[in-house]
């Protein structure tokens, strides 16, 4: 699923997307209709942690303007947001050769599109030295890191 969002009426700088962003999502968590699934963890700071809507884990990807020279996460008109659910991913984890090879082809890819080296906060799901939540909307630069999650996660509807 892409989410495309109107364009705004002037330039906007980093931090409005990402606030913009991380509204949504907090937006999404607040008024999701089902309960925080059991099996996926409701800290961020869990490796295994993901966002969730509606019962269903799912990875999240801003794109943006500032993003010129992170070309595979530029759009020209404002704030897109690509929702994948994890269950597509399944087949394709980092444990399996599938996914390896996938992810390692991916990466070559994005070598080879993008003018900035791989932010450092790329990782793969469950790896113990990453957080899926960093990776959804990159900072600009690759020197720079989210280092706190945005929202608390409500996980109990009433």
């Amino acid at each position: 699923l892409v989410v495309f969002f109107e364009p705004p009426d002037e330039e906007r700088s980093e931090r409005e997307y990402r606030e913009q962003f991380w509204r949504i999502l907090e937006f999404l968590n607040e008024r999701d209709p089902e309960p925080w699934p059991d099996d996926v963890p409701a800290d961020p700071s869990d490796p295994e942690w993901e966002f969730c809507f509606a019962g269903e884990s799912m990875f999240v990807v801003g794109r943006a303007p500032f993003y010129t020279d992170r070309r595979s996460r530029y759009t020209p008109h404002g704030l897109e947001m690509t929702i994948q659910p994890r269950s597509v991913l399944d087949d394709v984890g980092g444990e399996t050769v599938d996914g390896q090879r996938a992810r390692s082809m991916i990466r070559d890819r994005l070598d080879d599109y993008d003018d900035v080296d791989p932010h450092p906060d790329i990782g793969d799901y469950a790896d113990p030295d990453s957080r899926e939540w960093k990776q959804y909307f990159l900072p600009k630069s690759g020197g720079e890191s989210i280092d706190e999650f945005p929202f608390e996660i409500t996980t109990e509807r009433s």
